[in-house]
């Protein structure tokens, strides 16, 4: 989610031009509670998306927020779960399966064709090198091993991803 970009880390998703902000503002989801702003945002997000042709296939949210809504808005006072958004471990949220990612930070989200926004190209495939000829190795009877993969995440269509501020100024 959030890479430097600098020389060898990849630059991350929620970068500048690696995304497109959401674009709403709390003047626009004023009117609804503050316990349901992050979810309608959520899916004015989706629908946005969809319209634009790229229907969404993740959210992706920091652990802290998907708690924040789990336990605000799908449990009651009495602490009953009104209904599972779990399928098989994996929490849903309007159909669509929610990264819970420690890169992204609290109060920030993104919703996307991640399949599509970005690719992942293949430079060289896995090498693995074994060897013993260093002295102290031969000596104590030990291998080094070193394997190494070359990889690129390039952004293909940012309008494909959008994100922001959860709780829009």
């Amino acid at each position: 989610m959030i890479g430097d970009g600098t020389a060898p880390n990849i630059s991350g998703t929620y970068d500048t031009g690696n995304f497109t902000a959401h674009g709403y503002d709390n003047a626009t989801i004023a009117a609804i509670s503050t316990v349901f702003k992050k979810l309608v945002l959520i899916r004015k997000v989706m629908a946005d998306l969809y319209t634009a042709g790229y229907p969404a296939d993740a959210i992706v949210l920091n652990a802290a927020d998907w708690a924040t809504i789990e336990i605000e808005l799908f449990t009651t006072a009495a602490g009953q779960a009104l209904y599972s958004v779990n399928s098989a471990g994996q929490p849903f949220l309007f159909g669509l399966p929610v990264i819970q990612a420690i890169g992204m930070a609290a109060d920030t989200f993104q919703v996307g064709r991640f399949s599509e926004a970005y690719m992942v190209y293949n430079r060289e495939g896995v090498v693995v090198e074994m060897s013993d000829s260093d002295d102290d190795n031969f000596t104590k009877n030990m291998i080094t091993l070193r394997a190494e993969r070359r990889l690129a995440l390039a952004t293909e269509k940012p309008a494909a991803v959008r994100g922001g501020d959860l709780t829009p100024a």
